[in-house]
């Protein structure tokens, strides 16, 4: 098995997987809704640490506008994986909120081509 982030197997993931979390950042971090709506599922969800989801196009719209408030940016830091199924995707970021910085993984679950599920789990 490959490298492994949290335990999980993981495999080089494909130019489309690569290309669809590049946009999803590149949209979030433009704070362009419509962008982030145009990669996501119509029933995406953002998972946050205390266990609530926003969900859906509305989700969408409050986790941007929540991100924008936070001056919260994503940048990636490292290489794109995914786990044996190819469903969902890991991406090493840094994670800037104001002036802090945290590094994080982004999950990415990938449905049907396009994001299904969206959350920042602590780095190692």
């Amino acid at each position: 098995m490959g490298p492994t982030t949290h335990g999980i197997g993981t495999t080089e993931t494909t130019g489309r997987e690569v290309e669809l979390v590049r946009q999803f950042i590149d949209a979030f971090n433009a704070r362009d809704v419509d962008g982030v709506r145009a990669v996501v599922t119509d029933d995406v969800q953002f998972r946050n640490r205390r266990g609530k989801s926003f969900v859906g196009p509305d989700g969408v719209r409050d986790v941007v506008r929540a991100a924008a408030d936070a001056r919260l940016t994503l940048l990636r830091d490292g290489e794109p994986r995914t786990d044996d199924h190819g469903a969902r995707v890991y991406l090493p970021v840094r994670v800037q909120l104001g002036r802090d910085e945290m590094h994080e993984t982004a999950v990415f679950d990938v449905r049907d081509g396009r994001i299904a599920g969206f959350e920042a789990i602590p780095g190692d």
